[in-house]
């Protein structure tokens, strides 16, 4: 709420590991599922913020699977392969540079990834393509106090500077 002004109870918020959407097929686990479909189709939110973060947890779980390998359930390696496309990409064409380096690349890679899934839910697409609804991606840097949010235009990150009150898209 601190990030953009709103009361309690003005959002629906959502929260999981690595902010993970999976795509609209008969398999998604419904937890996540079923709260968009709850938020567009019912609350008929306005806008969907997909919100990740510098040094994410689940990003690195994503990086490094064979550290839950051990586990009893591994519940965590099993949603994490929602963003297998993600990592496959990183690792293939970042190969050479640092794991930090592709961890803040797997960062804003995988906020892109659930945007994508987003749009392969009907309801989201239509009301996206009726201009009912806007999907925003956001980065925050937890380094450097920065929140970025991704120009579809300049295809990159970038500061945000207008508030989410004015008609502004970016």
């Amino acid at each position: 709420m601190l990030l953009t002004g709103c009361d309690p109870g003005d959002m629906f918020v959502v929260r999981n590991i690595a902010n993970l959407v999976p795509p609209c097929t008969p398999e998604a686990p419904p937890g996540v599922s079923s709260a968009i479909e709850f938020a567009v189709c019912n609350l008929q939110v306005a806008r969907v913020i997909v919100l990740g973060h510098a040094h994410c947890g689940g990003i690195q779980a994503l990086l490094q699977p064979e550290d839950s390998a051990q586990r009893e359930t591994d519940f965590v390696a099993r949603w994490m392969k929602i963003a297998d496309p993600v990592r496959e990409r990183v690792l293939r064409d970042l190969r050479h540079k640092t794991h930090a380096q592709q961890q803040h690349a797997c960062e804003l890679a995988n906020i892109l990834h659930a945007l994508d899934n987003l749009l392969t839910y009907p309801w989201i697409l239509r009301r996206v393509e009726n201009s009912t609804l806007t999907l925003h991606g956001w980065y925050f840097d937890i380094d450097s106090g920065a929140l970025l949010a991704y120009s579809p235009v300049e295809r990159e990150f970038l500061p945000l500077v207008c508030p989410l009150d004015q008609q502004h898209r970016i």
